[in-house]
């Protein structure tokens, strides 16, 4: 389908690229402006929207958020996933000793990183009451809008980790039926 644009009496020839081109121009100089204006907006009222946000916010205590206890034992437990084969004996023993180390700080119960490298053991040691242990304090810290760091390579969701749970409760449930059975 061809543009025209009428000059005077003559109709003249658009490029349809050129049209669309003149159209995002138009659009992205739009968005520059709101997004200016959203920012002296903000500015103006920068302690009255503060004040707004924050209240949507989870509260914290101090005292809890202590996320730089285990900040020296993230590398170490990375390296684990990234240089060990999961499911063997050292890959468990590795994971035992950083968790070990982890939850031996001062501070490591209250701090979600330490939590969940502990969790990640007690998962890899078929640990089940550990595990849920570490959950259920993990849940409590993220209701308070503490979780562990990011920079933790399998970082789950507490979805994830509870399917991680549930599936190994299955899986030792089954192991006893079958031993049960004379079968294992």
């Amino acid at each position: 389908m061809e543009k025209y644009e009428v000059v005077g009496d003559k109709k003249k020839h658009l490029d349809i690229a050129k049209v669309v081109a003149v159209i995002e121009a138009a659009i992205i100089v739009a968005l520059i402006v709101a997004l200016v204006a959203c920012g002296k907006n903000k500015s103006s009222n920068g302690s009255q929207s503060a004040s707004k946000s924050t209240d949507k916010m989870p509260k914290s205590t101090s005292s809890a958020q202590v996320y730089g206890v285990c900040a020296e034992d993230i590398s170490k437990f990375n390296s684990i996933y990234t240089n060990g084969v999961i499911g063997t004996g050292d890959f468990k023993n590795r994971m035992k000793n950083v968790a070990s180390d982890a939850m031996g700080r001062d501070g490591a119960s209250d701090d979600p990183t330490c939590l969940f490298i502990d969790f990640k053991y007690q998962i890899t040691a078929f640990n089940v009451d550990g595990a849920q242990k570490d959950y259920d304090k993990l849940k409590s810290l993220a209701t308070r809008g503490q979780y562990p760091s990011n920079d933790l390579i399998t970082i789950s969701s507490m979805k994830n980790m509870q399917t991680d749970i549930d599936s190994i409760n299955r899986s030792l449930k089954t192991d006893d039926d079958a031993s049960q059975q004379g079968i294992g």
